[in-house]
């Protein structure tokens, strides 16, 4: 009887439940010094390796969708979507596209709060100024990606805002056009110049003030832009033309050079999870930070993409005297054949007569002959982002390939338009010559007006930069979208129209709308 009482008289007690976790983190109990803030930093970066983001979906989404890649048999389901434009409001990359920027954006919330706190309690702190810069570069990275393809969005900028289910979108996307700015003016303010090689990766001063102008320039503040890119024309330079594919390798020594201005780092760490970049970056990946690009493009490993007819052909063009002209980049973008790409691989592997498969031995000297490649087996392949001239084989989607987020070919071929567009065009023709004329492609010198230098412009960023998942925006922005993607995929999957005036921006995930009544009233015609 006395044991009954006194349950019931504790159980009467609601403060016995109310029991705190000493091994548990919360945002009251952690974050409050500097180590813990550095941890909640790196926390935002390990963001970019979650769905939709750059371990494996962002490779696939933005090739497809600017068709720089064509679907192989190989490639099903959703991802295949993309190439066609057939997707609908319940995407399951899409969703996972979105939900990863907003992880990124609440991390930042975070670390700029949390930062922000200790300052006030403890004075300046270098170290903690720059944690925040490198915060707000990321939330703008974020907002960035959100803005440009799904426009109006819900603002969360604090983490009190994170708490709100019931968020609108705002009313105009120019603010977040303008959070985004803000916040890489911010950054650059405190960001440093570059890292020592134990911190290489992380958001550096070059980096804000790149992808600041890289926001002006998507608002058409053509003037603003350009100021940006001057800001760090001489910070940076172009490889080597010999050396051009080493911004795509998988080599540590090569990557973070002279010309990368922000890479998302990509490596494979021995034993962790192969497969994390299937869904498994928090639950079962065992710290992998691994690509799986080289593997799912490549031609003697998963076969999904081919480099698409369209983009193979922007390498075929006339040069100044009319005559045909392939442009050198060819070889170093893609494999194929007849001049037009690369006929040969494995310059550098190791092999033995066995690995070498029909079609494809040249004169068997030693074992690093290079190999015929068969064209007629396999079509135009990228070689760009792949490991062919080295191995034989990826065998497993391990790459240490890193993500060029943003590299200095860019920055100087959007400085040329900023340039182009604001009536310089003299100044604009001469940047494009620059990036042209590293990798031996003849430079301009025709007389051009502010139209005909655009048009070489565009091309030039076609050829520059294909696979590197810019072209879709750069189609959209400038009003292209609609009639050159429906003819280039009328011509490759039959006639028809393919792309809608509504997929110039993605679709707000159905995911969002069911848990945002506030999203879902403001949705025209089911998608955006």
């Amino acid at each position: 009887m006395i044991l009954a009482v006194v349950m019931c008289m504790t159980a009467c007690d609601d403060s016995i439940l109310d029991v705190e976790n000493p091994n548990s983190y919360t945002s009251a109990t952690f974050f409050n010094t500097e180590v813990e803030l550095l941890q909640g930093t790196n926390a935002i970066y390990s963001g970019l390796y979650f769905g939709g983001l750059w371990a494996r979906e962002y490779y696939f989404i933005f090739d497809l969708l600017g068709n720089d890649a064509q679907v192989a048999t190989a490639l099903q389901g959703e991802l295949a979507e993309f190439a066609k434009y057939t997707f609908k409001v319940n995407h399951g990359q899409i969703t996972a596209y979105w939900r990863s920027l907003y992880r990124l954006v609440l991390r930042s919330n975070l670390v700029i709060e949390k930062g922000q706190d200790f300052l006030e309690a403890n004075g300046p702190n270098e170290n903690v100024s720059r944690f925040i810069g490198e915060a707000r570069f990321l939330r703008a990275y974020a907002y960035f990606e959100l803005a440009s393809q799904f426009g109006r969005v819900p603002m969360k900028l604090s983490l009190e805002d994170v708490e709100v289910v019931q968020t609108p979108r705002v009313e105009n996307v120019t603010e977040v056009w303008e959070v985004v700015a803000n916040d890489l003016i911010l950054a650059s303010e405190v960001l440093p110049d570059s890292y020592p090689a134990t911190d290489l990766g992380r958001a550096t001063k070059g980096a804000a003030i790149a992808l600041l102008g890289k926001t002006y320039l998507y608002q058409e503040k053509y003037f603003q832009a350009a100021t940006e890119f001057a800001k760090i024309y001489s910070k940076y330079t172009l490889l080597p033309g010999a050396n051009w594919n080493d911004n795509f390798t998988d080599e540590d020594a090569l990557e973070n050079n002279s010309e990368s201005v922000f890479e998302v780092q990509l490596k494979h760490i021995p034993g962790a999870n192969t497969w994390y970049m299937f869904g498994g970056q928090e639950d079962w990946g065992q710290g992998a930070a691994h690509s799986g690009r080289p593997m799912e493009y490549g031609f003697n490993d998963w076969q999904n993409v081919f480099i698409s007819d369209a983009a193979v052909a922007q390498f075929n063009y006339k040069d100044e005297n009319n005559e045909d002209y392939i442009d050198p980049r060819a070889a170093k973008t893609f494999y194929g054949a007849n001049g037009l790409g690369d006929d040969r691989w494995c310059d550098n592997c190791n092999l033995t007569i066995a690995d070498v498969p029909d079609g494809d031995p040249v004169e068997w000297a030693n074992g690093k002959t290079p190999l015929i490649y068969n064209f007629a087996v396999r079509g135009y392949r990228f070689k760009k982002y792949q490991n062919y001239e080295k191995r034989f084989k990826e065998g497993l989607p391990e790459s240490s390939n890193n993500g060029k987020l943003i590299r200095f070919a860019d920055v100087l071929l959007m400085y040329a338009e900023a340039q182009i567009q604001s009536g310089n065009v003299v100044e604009g023709i001469s940047l494009i010559n620059e990036v042209r004329t590293r990798v031996g492609a003849f430079p301009y010198s025709g007389a051009y007006d502010q139209s005909s230098a655009m048009e070489l412009l565009k091309r030039e960023r076609h050829l520059e930069l294909c696979g590197e998942q810019t072209r879709f925006r750069d189609l959209v922005r400038w009003g292209d979208a609609k009639t050159i993607l429906n003819q280039e995929l009328s011509e490759q999957y039959g006639a028809g129209q393919y792309f809608f005036d509504k997929h110039e921006l993605f679709p707000i995930p159905l995911a969002e709308r069911e848990t945002n009544p506030a999203v879902a009233s403001d949705i025209a015609n089911d998608w955006n």
